[in-house]
């Protein structure tokens, strides 16, 4: 059998085929968000890597680093590896230094690149570390000194940002490492979840106890509130408020609602609900003399 008439779509079923992929794309980017997805797993990594290279480093210092230079040194040293850096200190230099509210973030100034393409600068006080003082509960005034970690923890893939919005989540995020050798996320990760969950960590302690008890899922700030409520003791550096410390304009001050870096809290009607909310706990909870226990942030798996 033979057809000697040959058959084209018209441009009228052609445009119709375009539209119906063009809503198909739409939707599934909308859903999928790619970066939204890798942003959790890149978090985990910097917060973790950080966290255990500056540890690890210090257990060969006889304080905490008097200058910035030797802080990034500490940080970017290829023998304690860590960290997974391309170079071993070179770019650590006072004059790279930013400062608690950079409105910048330029390539000159980074000082650490990782293997991975994450690029690190380091915030300090003229050279120095910052120093946080506080009014602890006991009534004691305590001064903790420590730098900043701003991070690229993708690298140059954008979007490049500081910036934080519900619908577009930051890249480039921020760390507080402390004298007293915590890594304290700082900014929209403390209340947002795509970046991190934490939760309250209550070791064996005697035969009798529960073996490693471990809190449900939350975010930074409710694992904070769950194990400690309003306390602060310098003691355990994770109750610090150090957020009190970041200019009102910072990228990673948490500010009132109506504000573009308000933050992401959905249980939360309002940021008056996210500062006041008081989180009920069983006696049995809570981190006291009487109950051992920390917050830890979830490494990614």
């Amino acid at each position: 059998m033979r057809f000697d008439k040959k058959y084209a779509m018209t441009l009228a079923e052609l445009l119709f085929v375009f539209i119906i992929i063009g809503i198909i794309a739409t939707i599934a980017i909308t859903t999928v968000k790619p970066w939204d997805k890798a942003c959790k797993y890149a978090y985990s990594r910097i917060y973790h890597s950080l966290r255990l290279a500056f540890y690890n480093g210090m257990l060969m210092q006889p304080e905490f680093p008097t200058t910035s230079t030797k802080f990034c040194e500490i940080l970017a040293d290829k023998d304690i590896g860590y960290m997974n850096t391309t170079a071993d200190g070179e770019q650590c230099l006072a004059s790279r230094d930013l400062t608690n509210n950079p409105r910048q973030f330029p390539k000159e100034k980074v000082q650490i690149i990782l293997s991975n393409g994450a690029k690190m600068w380091i915030g300090a006080n003229n050279g120095r570390p910052f120093e946080h003082t506080e009014t602890e509960t006991s009534g004691n005034v305590s001064k903790t000194k420590y730098y900043i970690v701003y991070v690229d923890i993708n690298g140059d893939k954008g979007p490049n940002t500081a910036l934080w919005s519900e619908k577009r989540l930051s890249d480039i995020v921020a760390f507080a490492v402390t004298d007293g050798l915590s890594v304290i996320p700082l900014g929209h990760p403390e209340v947002d979840n795509r970046y991190l969950n934490a939760h309250v960590v209550y070791p064996q302690i005697g035969e009798d106890d529960v073996d490693g008890r471990i809190s449900d899922d939350m975010t930074y700030y409710e694992a904070r509130k769950h194990a400690w409520g309003n306390t602060v003791d310098s003691a355990d550096n994770m109750t610090l408020n150090i957020q009190n410390d970041l200019p009102n304009d910072s990228y990673f001050k948490l500010t009132p609602t109506g504000s573009a870096l308000s933050p992401y809290y959905p249980d939360a009607d309002s940021y008056s609900d996210f500062v006041t909310e008081t989180i009920e706990m069983d006696e049995d909870e809570g981190c006291s003399e009487e109950l051992n226990c920390f917050v830890d942030v979830y490494e990614y798996h």
